[in-house]
């Protein structure tokens, strides 16, 4: 698709109601750094997807439709520093969703309509890791205990309000940080954006 482009840095895709891709798409942009897609229609995020762009440092997948994301869907991307999934249709995040982001410093998700996260969902990233969960209709109660744990490790200086916004008649307040009930443990480090 992209022939005889193999030195391009940046791709900006916005905005052309592109809704799904072909597998291997990008193979032969092994020195792409920044990929934009944001604004379009794309509804689900596959194994292949992101195969062959070893250089990639920013993802901006914002505003689009994505309500799933296949395990490895980001293999192959060990330079990610910047994943933005805001505005999406995502509801859960299992364990495996973020595979292979080795290098990720920062990770929107604010704006999906997330509720359930597995709680070893950011065990496989590096850290510190900032974070923002905010718009989505998150339950502060019990089970989001290990997300308090982490939260309160390595934070900057900043209120861990900024992190997630709880869904209504939940308070993150009345979260506890201690004596959560057994889940599996995440060792990830979170930063609010």
């Amino acid at each position: 698709m992209f022939t005889g482009l193999s030195e391009l840095r940046v791709l900006k895709l916005w905005q052309n109601r592109i809704s799904s891709m072909q597998a291997n798409s990008f193979n032969g942009l092994g020195l792409l750094c920044k990929l934009h897609l944001q604004n379009n229609t794309l509804r689900e995020l596959r194994t292949d997807d992101f195969q062959g762009m070893d250089s990639l440092e920013q993802l901006w997948l914002s505003n689009n439709e994505v309500a799933l994301i296949q395990n490895g869907a980001f293999n192959g991307l060990s330079t990610l520093k910047e994943l933005s999934l805001l505005g999406n249709r995502l509801q859960g995040l299992r364990i495996w969703t973020f595979e292979g982001l080795v290098s990720l410093e920062r990770l929107w998700l604010s704006g999906n309509s997330l509720s359930v996260m597995d709680s070893r969902v950011f065990s496989l990233l590096p850290r510190p890791l900032a974070v923002n969960l905010r718009d989505n209709p998150i339950a502060c109660n019990r089970r989001l205990c290990w997300l308090k744990q982490e939260a309160g490790t390595t934070w900057f200086p900043l209120d861990q309000s900024q992190l997630l916004d709880c869904a209504e008649g939940t308070n993150w307040d009345r979260v506890p940080a201690v004596d959560c009930p057994p889940q599996g443990k995440s060792r990830a480090s979170l930063l609010p954006i």
